[in-house]
């Protein structure tokens, strides 16, 4: 039939999104997006993304990106309303947007991504101490909990570590 849809298309897609979403509750954090998705963002919208982790999913060998968009507080509008009655965001000019993120302290975001550089990278013991360090600074961040989890008490990676782990959790 001509109106037949290609499942082999949408399959991966469905599946990466499914997973994504059951993941939320491991990492803690009510968005989860895929390197693919981020990278798709303006640059403007990208900055304020932030890398968590690198995982397999179930149904598929290739390695994703993990990324979150931390909202801390909540502004009173966001964004011009157009004729649609639609609200869009100016990442770079819109200073609501940045009011999204305004209780977390700057230093976090660098700190955070030093340790999953040294997490990705096999030097976990490192690595534990900047996520210990990014935790103090983001009390009750749920992707520092996970990786903190993750590395347990291990001051290096096992050996077949690759920079990437299996996404098992539902």
């Amino acid at each position: 039939s001509r109106l037949k849809i290609d499942a082999s298309y949408l399959s991966p897609n469905v599946n990466m999104a499914s997973r994504l979403e059951a993941a939320t509750k491991q990492y803690g954090t009510p968005i989860l997006m895929s390197h693919l998705f981020a990278n798709s963002l303006s640059p403007a919208a990208y900055r304020f993304c932030r890398r968590i982790d690198k995982v397999t999913v179930k149904g598929s060998e290739d390695p994703v990106e993990l990324f979150t968009f931390d909202v801390t507080d909540i502004p009173d509008y966001l964004g011009a309303v157009n004729s649609q009655g639609r609200a869009k965001a100016r990442f770079g000019s819109d200073p609501n947007v940045a009011f999204l993120q305004r209780s977390i302290d700057k230093s976090f975001f660098s700190v955070f991504e030093r340790g999953v550089e040294l997490y990705l990278g096999g030097a976990w013991g490192d690595s534990t101490k900047e996520i210990r360090r990014a935790l103090e600074l983001k009390p009750g961040d749920g992707p520092c909990q996970t990786l903190l989890r993750v590395m347990g008490e291990a001051a290096e990676a096992p050996d077949s570590w690759a920079g990437v782990r299996n996404l098992t959790e539902k």
